[in-house]
């Protein structure tokens, strides 16, 4: 169901072309949680993401920073497809998801766009990367059509950004029936802002050459 366009509609509860809005709402989600946990422990470290958005063509990409740091020690089973990883059932307090499918939809959504279009299972682009202590984390699937199985593997590679965490999205064939307008955007951007007033929230938005 991970890398299955009928499978992924129903775990996102969103159709293909609206996998934008759902892919930037479970990359905030997930940072605004981080960067809370970490602002419980000390209130000098405000939550702070900055978040950016580029439509080119047919082309998406979605990245969002915050300060905490990643649990890089579980992203074997944080994208493992058999299981749910979620701690947050255990937890009191406001959180913004407890299954724990997240980040292996995010994960599986590229594989799906590129199969739809091109029958095989390998993105152009890189399908999503985790940045943090100076370390770049590339989560990959290996999917055999035939055995009906799925494997994963995560490379890594040094990299430049030591402090907190960058998580990225890269699709291809990702197609709207309506392109996205700044308006959209920023409403949602708004919405944001006022559902979280302790957050400071930094938007790069690019919608083919434009701006905001």
């Amino acid at each position: 169901d991970f890398v299955r366009l009928d499978g992924l509609r129903r775990m996102t509860g969103r159709p293909a072309h609206e996998w934008d809005f759902y892919i930037l709402k479970e990359l905030i989600d997930n940072a605004l949680d981080a960067d809370e946990g970490l602002w419980r422990r000390d209130i000098k470290q405000n939550p702070k993401l900055k978040i950016r958005i580029e439509y080119a063509a047919k082309q998406l990409f979605v990245e969002v920073a915050n300060r905490s740091i990643f649990p890089a020690n579980l992203i074997s089973e944080i994208f493992a497809t058999r299981q749910y990883t979620s701690r947050k059932a255990f937890i009191k307090g406001m959180t913004r998801g407890a299954l724990g499918n997240a980040l292996k939809t995010l994960l599986g959504i590229p594989y799906v766009l590129r199969n739809r279009v091109a029958n095989d299972w390998h993105p152009d682009q890189k399908p999503l990367v985790i940045i943090c202590a100076g370390i770049e984390y590339l989560p990959i699937y290996k999917i055999d059509s035939t055995q009906q199985n799925i494997e994963f593997e995560c490379f890594e590679q040094p990299d430049r950004q030591t402090d907190g965490t960058t998580v990225r999205v890269a699709l291809d064939y990702f197609e709207q029936e309506k392109p996205r307008t700044f308006t959209e955007i920023r409403r949602l951007a708004e919405q944001y802002h006022l559902s979280n007033p302790n957050v400071e929230f930094h938007w790069d938005v690019e919608i083919s050459d434009d701006n905001w």
